[in-house]
Parts: structure tokens; sequence; C-alpha cells
């Protein structure tokens, strides 16, 4: 008696398994790389947010150069879509008082109990140079 060898109609076990784990591993990189996109799109828009902020500190309460002093100045504003904001700056002598550099850092915080987002800027000032009306200029200025 002959027996015939007919083809596999259908998938083994093995291929199928295989199959779901590669579909498995294609499927975790994907939304883990959905994932990551979501968070840094997050991030940037509430680094904006921050950064505006700052622009509408400085404008509200302009630094005052004629009464620079070391120091920590704080406050609130209000705004259409945060809420109320509250700000710190702190102004820090850096090396000798009569050089003239300080360190400025200004805070930004908008939010309530856990949910505070916080973003702040460090700048430093040449007092005399900016008095005169540019921010360090003077060794440049060949250029």
């Amino acid at each position: 008696m002959k027996t015939k060898d007919h083809p596999s109609n259908g998938f083994s076990l093995l291929e199928v398994l295989l199959a779901i784990l590669v579909l498995g591993i294609a499927l975790t990189v994907f939304f883990s790389a959905a994932n990551q996109g979501v968070a840094a799109t997050i991030q940037a828009r509430e680094y904006q947010t921050s950064r505006e902020m700052l622009e509408e500190l400085e404008l509200r309460e302009p630094l005052d150069l004629e009464e620079f002093e070391e120091g920590v100045t704080r406050g609130t504003f209000p705004h259409s879509v945060h809420g109320r904001v509250s700000w710190t700056r702190t102004v820090t002598i850096e090396g000798k008082e009569e050089d003239g550099f300080f360190r400025l850092t200004t805070k930004v915080s908008r939010g309530e109990d856990e949910a505070v987002q916080e973003e702040s800027i460090e700048t430093f000032l040449h007092l005399p140079s900016a008095t005169k009306g540019g921010w360090v200029k003077e060794p440049f200025d060949e250029f």
C-alpha cells in the first residue's frame, strides 16, 4: 500500500506562536515610541507655556537697573488661562560686589497642590554694561 504525502493545509502551532511573538514585539515598540512622542509633546507645551509666563513677567515687572540690589522679590499676577501665577526673583552677587556681576534667577509657578508646574531661568548680568544700554557688548564690538 502506498501512502501519499499531502502538503499541510494550515500553519503549525510553532509558526502561529512565532507570528504572535513577532507581532507582540512590533506592537510594543510602536506603542512605546508613540508614548515617548506624546510625552515629549506635553513637555514641550509645558515648557512653552512657562516661557510665555516668564516673558509676561518681564513685561509686568521689568527690572529696575537703577535700584538693582541683592535680594529676593516675589509676587503674583492673574493669567486668563492658567489662573494665578506666582513668581520669585533672586538676585545674588557673583564675585566681588564692586565688579558688578549678578546672578538673576527667575522662577514662575502655576497650578495648585500636586499639580504645580514650575520653570526657572538663570541670567548673569553685568550691571555697568546693562545700565549703559547694552548687554555686555564691549568685548565683541570689533567683530
